[in-house]
């Protein structure tokens, strides 16, 4: 029998929003204590509110703080693989929202909007920003969602509008009713300007540093490094090789530099998923797979990003992201994707082929 839980006890401040509108000044900060909407109250772990979502197989942790994320993924009494610090979280779970403040690095797992290159692009609270790369919308990433639903199947989140990238994120996490092994993970953005304009959906799920990253390719040709997050001549770049059409993350060590490896390498795949093994599980993301076409030049359907720090393997991180095609919004229209995300066992060896062979016996890769 399977068993459902989404804990609600122990009541604290989620699905409070903070204010984003056109014409706010970025010195005019607001934090998220400071302007509250209603919505479903989540329990408070360790300090930061999380709901969360059992079966018989699987756990996960969402938080509907820092602009709605997964915290955590795990089968029933193995280690997350999912990437998230908890110590950033506790610290402050209602960071300021502003057009000139700092990125928060809690990590877990984040929707963003893409491309990179026009994140603060179509925004005039802060000029001196316009044409950079970092850091990502703070009214997308930083503020709590209210919480519109949330019982034994899963939880929904909206955050509010924002005034950079002009839309609102609705985002579901579920439990899959067919498979105790699966959770689903929707998103679906929101036109709130008066204006058409093109993003895409853009989902960033950081996992342990120490996993071993696959994904389906036809060949050499099907990967090819970028400059973004590259971390200076004291960080060698990530390396990787392909084996019977399947690209492999080289493992932390293979290319070891002074201080590690940081880097970001872009993947056209040839089927639609992506994989990480870490502690006896395997952690698979499947989506759909879009031609080539309809991804934004200056992004890849699949995108790489390795943080492994020789020093700190606890801070460590690798991202695995995936973009949903390129695409025209309509004032007051909405875009969505999705992802389907299962963890299995795995009890073989940590090898290459080993890993290879256990992939290609999952039938929910097949036909992808």
């Amino acid at each position: 029998m399977r068993h459902f839980l989404v804990s609600l006890a122990g009541l604290t401040t989620a699905g409070l929003v903070a204010a984003g509108c056109a014409g706010v000044s970025p010195d005019e900060a607001t934090t998220a204590s400071q302007t509250a909407a209603a919505g479903i109250e989540a329990p408070l772990q360790d300090g930061v509110p999380m709901f969360t979502l059992e079966t018989d197989r699987l756990t996960a942790g969402v938080t509907p703080a820092f602009g709605g994320r997964i915290a955590s993924l795990s089968l029933r009494g193995r280690d997350s693989v999912i990437a998230f610090d908890e110590e950033v979280a506790r610290a402050d779970t209602a960071p300021q929202i502003r057009a000139d403040g700092e990125h928060v690095g809690v990590l877990g797992s984040i929707v963003w909007v893409g491309p990179q290159e026009d994140w603060w692009n179509r925004q005039s609270l802060n000029p001196a920003r316009a044409g950079e790369q970092w850091p990502p919308d703070p009214w997308l990433v930083l503020s709590p969602m209210t919480v519109t639903a949330a019982d034994g199947a899963g939880v929904t989140m909206t955050g509010p509008d924002s005034p950079v990238s002009g839309v609102a994120i609705t985002k579901t996490v579920s439990l899959d009713e067919t498979d105790p092994r699966a959770l689903e993970v929707n998103a679906s953005i929101e036109n709130v300007t008066d204006a058409s304009f093109s993003w895409d959906i853009w989902f960033n799920t950081r996992v342990v540093g120490a996993a071993d990253i696959y994904v389906p390719v036809t060949g050499e040709d099907a990967v090819y490094p970028s400059d973004m997050g590259a971390g200076g001549p004291e960080f060698d770049r990530p390396t990787y090789d392909i084996d019977d059409g399947l690209f492999r993350l080289a493992r932390e060590g293979d290319n070891a530099g002074r201080d590690g490896q940081r880097g970001k390498l872009m993947i056209d795949p040839s089927a639609g998923w992506m994989a990480a093994f870490h502690d006896g599980q395997a952690f698979i993301i499947t989506f759909d797979r879009a031609p080539k076409d309809q991804i934004h030049p200056s992004q890849a359907q699949v995108e790489i990003y390795v943080s492994r720090i020789a020093d700190d393997p606890d801070g460590s991180f690798i991202e695995m992201e995936h973009h949903a095609p390129f695409g025209a919004i309509a004032p007051g229209s909405t875009m969505s994707a999705s992802e389907r995300w299962l963890v299995l066992p795995y009890a073989g060896p940590d090898t290459q082929a080993a890993h290879a062979a256990f992939l290609n016996q999952v039938p929910a890769l097949s036909g992808l």
